[in-house]
């Protein structure tokens, strides 16, 4: 009753986490849009910004749509791609696409009012994009506890995705990893020159999974993982503040070789 009160040209909808009945989309005479942060149909649901970097994906977006009474499922009126490098975390993501969702939501109204009458011409059909639908399920607690026996680039989006809240446990503490770099040679050309080093100086085969191969100042701690290594450049250790990561080495008591 209060929506509809306000007798609105034009219902816009971001980050709204439950379906809108039939009886309310269909009320405002310009239509329901949804900004939605994927470039649909990729990562339709509640977490399309943390899934698009757990799995590794090179590029994201906006897309706005008409809404539908089902999930992220309505035809596109517009969409602006969005790249993502080896460094973006959940935060810079974000904040982009928000910039983004601004500038094409403006666009779209001069759109949306100069197709009103015919606005089917303009839109496209989910159905018809070379993506198959992916959902993109809302992050729960779980999640964010980070294997170290995984794969290194796995552990990397995962610190990303999860961003600011993935996390290990270091003698019964809980230590956020807030920054990492995946030591992977296949990789080099997507790192930045100071840690190219660092991907041939070691011979991580010979390290156990989890052991402290190496701690740099001022920069961070090399792990090993499942495959090669990671470089962890910022933790927070629970009831502290976040630090290079080698500065837990000292606050946890920790040194080179330990497993962690």
């Amino acid at each position: 009753k209060q929506i509809k009160d306000l007798n609105a040209d034009i219902y816009i909808v971001v980050a709204f986490g439950q379906i809108l009945p039939k009886d309310i989309l269909e009320e405002p005479i310009y239509g329901s849009w949804n900004i939605h942060a994927s470039l649909l149909p990729r990562w339709r649901g509640a977490a399309p910004i943390h899934w698009s970097l757990i799995e590794g994906d090179k590029e994201t977006g906006v897309s706005i749509m008409a809404m539908e009474e089902s999930l992220d499922s309505g035809p596109i009126l517009s969409e602006r791609v969005l790249g993502i490098s080896l460094d973006d975390n959940k935060d810079h993501i974000e904040q982009s696409l928000c910039k983004i969702a601004c500038k094409l939501l403006i666009d779209s109204l001069d759109t949306i009012k100069n197709n009103k009458d015919n606005i089917s011409r303009v839109l496209t059909r989910q159905s018809e994009r070379p993506k198959r639908p992916t959902y993109a399920k809302m992050i729960d607690k779980e999640m964010l506890f980070i294997d170290l026996n995984q794969s290194a680039i796995k552990i990397h989006r995962l610190v990303k995705g999860l961003y600011p809240n993935a996390y290990i446990f270091i003698k019964n503490k809980r230590v956020k990893i807030l920054n990492s770099i995946p030591l992977l040679k296949e990789l080099k050309n997507e790192l930045n020159e100071e840690y190219h080093n660092y991907l041939e100086i070691y011979d991580y085969k010979q390290y156990k999974t989890r052991q402290i191969i190496e701690v740099i100042n001022n920069k961070g701690i090399i792990v090993k993982t499942r495959d090669t290594a990671i470089l962890i450049i910022e933790a927070q250790v629970e009831g502290k503040s976040k630090v290079t990561a080698d500065k837990i080495v000292a606050q946890l008591k920790l040194k080179k070789l330990d497993i962690i």
